[in-house]
């Protein structure tokens, strides 16, 4: 996907991670400085606790959702509930780095706050991001259905591995003993399936990768594939293992999977578009992240 330019904008929405005490403050701060600038803003409801909000509309994140841009303050945990709401909407969505350990969340505050005037001008470039969703036999699965970093299936208590039968638009590729499998954007190959030992794609591609998590096997090994396939995860039974197996979206929602239904994942027909002010720095951000060459 190719990068769009931004357009100007006049009706802002700002949500925030809640439990982040400097995140729900610099609320506060934005919102007086975009009223000072004429803009009509719309704060989520979860994150205007941190005062400084009394003169901003202050409603559901889906309200906040319908906006010329959406704001989300906090890490990649607060940008990802975000995409899922604003992505069906076409909504500009800028991640505001008040977090830890992220890759999603990159602008500055002090850096945005000084930059407010270009952004609201429209002198941002808007990144489209492949979006994820998962249906378990046919039917769109409820909660949880869309994703921008990764569908996860995985046993939740049972000591025994589940197997888990993968196919490529219908055609078997494996049947993973495991604990169980994540299929991953390009954008989430930083997530989940890093730990998993899955491989670093560039966030531009077009790609998904499929992980066994613990694959009971020694010929198990992540496979990266067109954006474009239909991906099948079916719980196939075998007396243990079969229950307690659940489907999880970017590690915040999740639904039950029994034993011989099948989860369809694929591309969405929306995109999640992210804002950058800067160029882009994903490698840079590997490097600070992952402490690519730094003394040890």
């Amino acid at each position: 996907m190719s990068e769009d330019k931004g357009a100007p904008v006049g009706r802002v929405g700002l949500t925030a991670a809640p439990h982040k005490q400097r995140a729900l403050e610099f609320v506060g701060r934005l919102v007086q400085a975009l009223l000072a600038r004429g803009c009509e803003v719309v704060v989520d409801e979860q994150a205007a606790g941190g005062g400084g909000c009394s003169a901003a509309q202050v409603a559901p994140l889906t309200v906040c959702a319908q906006t010329d841009l959406l704001l989300a303050l906090g890490g990649d945990g607060t940008l990802l509930r975000a995409a899922r709401v604003v992505a069906p909407c076409g909504t500009p969505l800028l991640g505001v780095d008040l977090g830890s350990f992220g890759f999603l969340a990159e602008e500055d505050p002090d850096h945005l706050l000084g930059n407010l005037e270009r952004l609201l001008a429209g002198d941002y470039m808007v990144e489209p991001r492949l979006l994820l969703q998962a249906q378990v036999n046919g039917a769109t699965a409820e909660p949880g259905a869309l994703a921008l970093n990764d569908v996860v299936v995985m046993r939740r208590q049972s000591q025994h591995p589940v197997r888990l039968r993968t196919t490529l638009d219908g055609a078997h590729i494996a049947t993973y003993p495991a604990d169980g499998v994540i299929v991953a954007t390009a954008t989430g190959s930083t997530a989940y399936n890093l730990s998993a030992g899955g491989p670093i794609l560039d966030s531009r591609m077009q790609a998904l990768v499929i992980t066994p998590i613990c694959s009971h096997t020694l010929y198990s090994r992540p496979l990266v594939v067109p954006a474009e396939v239909a991906i099948g995860v079916r719980v196939e039974s075998r007396g243990w293992g079969d229950e307690g197996v659940c489907v999880t979206a970017d590690g915040q929602e999740s639904t039950a999977l029994g034993a011989g239904q099948e989860l369809l994942i694929r591309r969405a027909p929306w995109a999640v578009r992210l804002v950058r002010l800067q160029p882009a720095r994903f490698y840079d951000r590997l490097r600070e992240k992952l402490r690519w060459g730094a003394e040890r």
